[in-house]
């Protein structure tokens, strides 16, 4: 399983091959998921809180989107903790502990899930 974690839109690098490289692509905020679908458009699928689980019951390595296509799954970090909300940048918000608490407990959250 291939996934790429975004932090935060200034200084994404995303290229339209990625869709092909990564099954999971998530992302900290929902601009930054906007610029990914920019980027990627129908080679991408959102993919929402309540997918995610699904998702890793059927098998969290396919690229498989749940309407039978093979695209990068996208979605935000914190959908994996039950929370469906943002990241706040800590570059605007000054808070670099709240976010990397937040990054932690989404990456935790999906491991949690990705290794059942």
């Amino acid at each position: 399983m291939q996934i790429l974690i975004l932090v935060f839109t200034h200084r994404l690098k995303l290229k339209k091959e990625d869709a092909e490289k990564y099954d999971w692509i998530l992302c900290m905020d929902e601009a930054c998921m906007k610029k990914c679908f920019a980027i990627l458009g129908d080679h991408a699928v959102y993919v929402t809180p309540i997918d995610v689980k699904k998702i890793f019951i059927m098998n969290p390595a396919s690229p498989i989107s749940l309407n039978g296509m093979i695209k990068a799954r996208v979605c935000r970090l914190m959908d994996f903790t039950g929370l469906s909300r943002d990241i706040d940048n800590p570059l605007l918000t000054g808070d670099f502990w709240t976010a990397y608490r937040e990054i932690y407990s989404g990456c935790a959250s999906f491991i949690t899930l990705a290794t059942r």
